[in-house]
């Protein structure tokens, strides 16, 4: 995605325990009210948040425990609060003169507040939940959230909530636009309970919200882990694109069951990229409501430059921007325009003297000679 990113003019967001970026998921817009009180998308969203900062992915609630943080979510917004964010909602659930919970119910208040404290002003996750304003990416074409060095942090499933929070402002806005949400390997955050009302609401709505889910996974497993992937998302799932899967012809019966496959598709999937002579490659192409069909990609080599993923060739293309003042872009469109027939030429030479010149090595050599 990084080539595609910069060639697209995009924002790229990436975090790790030493950085972090900061929301404000109690910020509300137009959308965010309906007859006077939170849309069920917003208050799900919260709701999510709040029982996975308090329990984490795995916590056991009771229906008074989740009743509880429901009146204090509602309480929160009919207060008078001049500025919406977590400091604000902290103080005014502890504070006895606003917010008072039934003493005869058996709620853990005191265990709550310390669970949410580092997120208080002072905490050690003071910024996470506390931003000064909300981001604004109404504007932009692609925005690309990497969470793959915080996967296993106790902070990804909150964030994971706050990034789907984001978007959905996103989705509400521009209503003539198209948008789309694309998980690449990202079911960690589908697998965990407390975020599966939240993406089951998403799921029901993002087709009228002019939108649309794609889900990208390379594992068996991750399509049976979980039942919102098996029951909400390829239950409601109108296309699906099935790569090659000789790797998998042992287990593919498993695989067939779950995504409602026919024995014709099937059949059409072990068909894929046999006798392949060139770099295509053939996807089946499963619709809901019509027939299977194979199509063949070819991509040309601008746009093989934009989509590699080999550290070597993205290396080369910024050596190049570099070199020439171009634009990621531009640098691209020059290699393929201007340098590939001196790369290979630099290789082969290469190799007729026993030497092997990787595609960064060759670039190097060539740019040396304008």
């Amino acid at each position: 995605y990084e080539g595609i990113c910069n060639v697209f003019d995009g924002i790229w967001f990436e975090f790790n325990d030493e950085k972090s970026i900061s929301f404000n998921p109690f910020v509300l817009y137009d959308f965010d009210r309906n007859n006077g009180k939170l849309s069920l998308l917003k208050s799900t969203a919260l709701l999510s948040l709040i029982k996975l900062l308090w329990k984490g992915p795995g916590g056991i609630f009771s229906e008074i425990e989740i009743a509880t943080i429901e009146k204090m979510i509602d309480a929160y917004y009919f207060s008078e609060t001049s500025t919406y964010c977590f400091n604000s909602f902290y103080e005014f659930v502890f504070d006895d003169t606003k917010f008072q919970i039934n003493p005869e119910i058996n709620f853990p208040l005191t265990e709550f507040k310390y669970v949410l404290e580092p997120y208080y002003k002072g905490g050690k996750y003071e910024t996470l939940l506390n931003a000064p304003e909300t981001l604004n990416l109404l504007e932009q074409r692609l925005i690309i959230f990497e969470t793959g060095k915080i996967k296993d942090s106790k902070l990804f499933p909150a964030i994971a909530c706050l990034i789907m929070d984001t978007i959905s402002v996103k989705l509400n806005n521009l209503p003539g636009v198209r948008k789309q949400i694309l998980q690449d390997e990202s079911w960690k955050a589908l697998a965990n309970p407390q975020l599966e009302p939240y993406f089951l609401e998403l799921v029901k709505t993002i087709r009228k919200l002019n939108g649309e889910l794609i889900f990208v996974t390379q594992e068996i497993d991750d399509l049976i882990s979980s039942t919102v992937i098996k029951n909400a998302i390829i239950n409601n799932c109108g296309t699906k694109i099935i790569l090659s899967q000789n790797q998998f012809q042992k287990r593919f019966d498993t695989i067939q069951a779950i995504l409602g496959l026919t024995d014709h598709e099937k059949a059409l999937t072990f068909s894929l990229n046999k006798a392949k002579s060139d770099n295509s490659k053939d996807i089946l192409v499963s619709f809901s409501n019509g027939p299977a069909s194979v199509y063949t990609i070819r991509l040309s080599p601008v746009e093989y430059l934009i989509c590699t993923s080999r550290q070597e060739e993205k290396a080369a293309i910024k050596l190049v921007a570099n070199h020439f003042n171009k634009t990621y872009y531009e640098a691209i469109k020059f290699i393929v325009e201007h340098l590939s027939p001196h790369i290979n030429s630099v290789k082969q030479k290469a190799e007729q003297r026993g030497e092997k010149l990787n595609y960064y090595q060759a670039v190097q050599k060539v740019i040396q000679q304008f």
